[in-house]
């Protein structure tokens, strides 16, 4: 199962000073199913983003395919 999140382009605007928009999703690698969304907060990273969307899923107890921003060690349960 991989999850990655992604800047949705054309959504920032620099004359409206908004930055932007970030989806994390998640979706098996055999199946090529697309799980679901979850919108990152404004003030965080996809760090939380993907380990609520993990609670929410009821998916725990799997493997995950992450980049490497998730091996932050002060943000692992």
């Amino acid at each position: 199962m991989a999850l990655d999140g992604k800047a949705l382009r054309g959504s920032a605007s620099r004359v409206m000073d908004l930055r932007a928009r970030q989806l994390v999703s998640a979706f098996t690698q055999d199946d090529l199913i697309i799980l679901g969304h979850v919108e990152v907060a404004d003030n965080s990273n996809e760090i939380p983003a993907v380990q609520s969307m993990i609670e929410s899923l009821g998916i725990s107890g799997r493997v995950f395919t992450l980049d490497a921003m998730h091996c932050q060690n002060k943000h692992l349960r």
